[in-house]
């Protein structure tokens, strides 16, 4: 397996960057995996909030079972704006597709030398 592939699946299937660190890359490796880390721990963040506002809701209400936790779930997602789910997630998949395409373009160069 050439250099170029091995960055592209890198960056795939570990984190991006992760390939361009392997071709030595090292500022634009660490530049995606700052913004992906970033984007990612945001939309964890969110995830958690949201987790946390429907485990206090099932608490105060005192019933727990199968439907009261869809009825919950359900309220609570039409109830948030997904606009920063929505932005995070095309952010984190831009950033992961430039980085596959990216580090196979500079690993197909660097073969040529």
């Amino acid at each position: 397996m050439n250099k170029a592939t091995k960055a592209a699946l890198l960056s795939g299937l570990v984190l991006p960057g992760a390939g361009h660190i392997y071709l030595r890359s090292y500022v634009r490796g660490a530049a995606l995996l700052i913004v992906s880390a970033l984007v990612l721990v945001n939309l964890l963040q969110r995830a958690m909030q949201q987790a946390n506002s429907i485990a206090n809701n099932l608490l105060a209400s005192g019933a727990v079972d199968l439907n009261t936790i869809v009825a919950q779930a359900t309220a609570a997602t039409s109830r948030i704006d997904s606009t920063p789910f929505d932005i995070g997630t095309l952010v984190l998949g831009a950033c992961w597709l430039f980085a596959i395409i990216d580090s196979y373009r500079i690993g197909k160069n660097l073969g040529k030398l």
